[in-house]
């Protein structure tokens, strides 16, 4: 059974935030690397964001946090559901919404400062016909002089990436096993031979 794109991440996302090793920090993290590209490439402070892929909430609330008006949608109705969760466990107030990113002139109104789409939603669109729908609706939503911002992730790289270093680890403790193992026997201090008494000339022999 193929499960479609929504199904995929309606199963994940209660636990999606494993995929980090504390999805916490990576919220902060991420939100504080987004806003210095942002405010370096627009110049301004505080933006209108449409975050229109936005998981569970990762970078929407990041970017919230430093005080950027979000707006969050998904196609996924359980992972926006736990964005808004998630939401207001940080503390942040996020418009959240479910939409498909193909569509967004018929889910999402106005238009914005910035819009993003992180964490490889783009690669989902298999074929040239669904890019070109993601992308001319994303640009319908991007203010005149905003910026469209995305991110995407080698999963095929980062995994053969984390199997060297696992293999590695191995051989580095399987090594450090071998030498513990391997011991050296204590360095042995000859004892010097019992000393002789000492033997008398014949003559000392006779005065005795």
């Amino acid at each position: 059974m193929t499960l479609s794109i929504q199904e995929f991440y309606d199963r994940l996302a209660g636990e999606y935030h494993l995929i980090f090793g504390s999805w916490d920090e990576a919220v902060k993290w991420q939100g504080e690397v987004l806003d210095t590209l942002l405010r370096s490439e627009t110049g301004r402070g505080s933006l209108s964001i449409l975050d229109c892929s936005c998981g569970i909430g990762t970078q929407a609330i990041g970017l919230a946090l430093l005080g950027h008006r979000l707006t969050a949608t998904d196609l996924s109705p359980r992972s926006v559901e736990r964005a808004k969760q998630e939401a207001k466990r940080f503390g942040v107030e996020i418009d959240f919404g479910t939409a498909d990113f193909r569509t967004l002139e018929g889910s999402v109104e106005g238009t914005f400062d910035a819009v993003i789409s992180c964490d490889n939603a783009l690669p989902h669109m298999m074929s040239r016909d669904d890019l070109l729908l993601a992308a001319r609706s994303i640009r319908w939503k991007v203010r005149e002089g905003g910026l469209f911002l995305a991110s995407i992730r080698n999963y095929d790289e980062l995994l053969a990436l984390m199997t060297t270093l696992a293999r590695t680890t191995l051989e580095e403790t399987i090594a450090e096993a071998n030498e513990s193992s391997t011991t050296t026997p204590p360095a042995t201090t000859r004892r010097p031979p019992p000393r002789r008494p000492p033997q008398l000339h014949r003559e000392q022999a006779r005065t005795m």
